[in-house]
């Protein structure tokens, strides 16, 4: 994507991926959604007549992803919006009313982010979900074990004494299967680039749901348990070893389901002790100071006299 000072150097206009959102600009005031002012038609940067440095302007930010942009709804709350091309994502809409419906709403086991409005566009191919807006779960660090393990497998889990809400969203790719269906799906697809079963040549048809227990094993084995080229590996994750290599076998047919998967997870988890569980997320081959342990400590056991679960438990919030 272009930068600010990219932007800057071509006489101020919009790359060809951000010019969408300006032609929709009024079309979503209209509907009681107003984006930065970076997208108002007849924009001008505001660094070019300012006394501010680019880096300063609320309008020199770009967009992390061409379909996905902040908004602000008519009542201040912040929002994120996503294009979404219905010829492409057949039943994303579908799927998103259907998880965000009163019935799923209520259910703990549901973290698949709330969807708070939809907007069709009268005679186009494209729509756009309303969602709340989220921060990157790598955004932050996690703070113990027990909010990283916990924290990954989509429940909701805490980072301080305050839970967060950990979410699963973007279902471009998803299908509704009914059970008398059988479920194959011709690969590639998805953003994981490994899955062993896409690799193949001459890819056959292949089971989505074990490809997602694949892509979620190989999330934490790259985030925590072996590390990647970007990441290292972290202290604290080796009883989570012997789940992830089955859940990232090379054979999809020896990988466990994802309820199996949950099953055996949660008994792991309670297997650990409170310390454990308390314990703090380092590198493998760091260590935190001792100004920090004593912090870290000194924190966890504030939270025990208080009566803090090492796990808190988020409530689903109405938005």
């Amino acid at each position: 994507m272009a930068s600010a000072l990219e932007l800057e150097s071509e006489g101020h206009d919009l790359p060809s991926y951000e010019i969408f959102w300006r032609d929709h600009y009024e079309y979503l005031k209209d509907r009681g959604y107003t984006l930065r002012r970076r997208y108002e038609p007849g924009w001008t940067p505001s660094w070019v007549y300012g006394n501010k440095d680019l880096v300063e302007c609320e309008d020199s930010c770009v967009p992390n992803h061409w379909v996905v942009l902040d908004a602000t709804r008519d009542d201040g709350t912040y929002v994120a919006l996503k294009r979404v091309d219905l010829i492409r994502a057949t039943q994303e809409i579908e799927i998103a009313k259907l998880l965000s419906s009163p019935e799923f709403a209520e259910d703990p086991k549901n973290h698949c982010v709330p969807i708070l409005d939809i907007i069709e566009v009268d005679g186009s191919n494209i729509a756009f979900i309303v969602m709340p807006l989220l921060f990157f779960t790598t955004a932050y660090n996690f703070y113990t074990v027990a909010t990283s393990a916990t924290g990954w497998s989509s429940r909701s889990a805490s980072r301080t004494s305050k839970p967060v809400n950990h979410y699963i969203l973007d279902f471009d790719l998803s299908i509704i299967y009914q059970d008398e269906i059988v479920r194959l799906k011709q690969p590639p697809w998805g953003g994981d680039r490994t899955v062993p079963e896409h690799l193949i040549p001459n890819a056959p048809p292949c089971d989505p749901f074990l490809v997602d227990v694949y892509c979620i094993g190989n999330i934490v084995r790259e985030s925590f348990v072996e590390g990647s080229k970007d990441r290292k590996p972290k202290q604290g994750f080796g009883f989570m070893r012997g789940l992830i290599s089955d859940m990232t076998n090379k054979d999809p047919t020896q990988r466990p389901t994802m309820d199996e998967v949950m099953d055996r997870f949660e008994k792991l988890v309670e297997g650990l002790d409170e310390w454990t569980l308390r314990s703090p997320v380092v590198d493998s081959d760091g260590r935190l100071s001792i100004i920090g342990a004593l912090y870290h400590w000194a924190k966890q056991l504030i939270y025990v006299v208080r009566g803090l679960p090492a796990i808190p438990r988020a409530t689903r919030p109405q938005l």
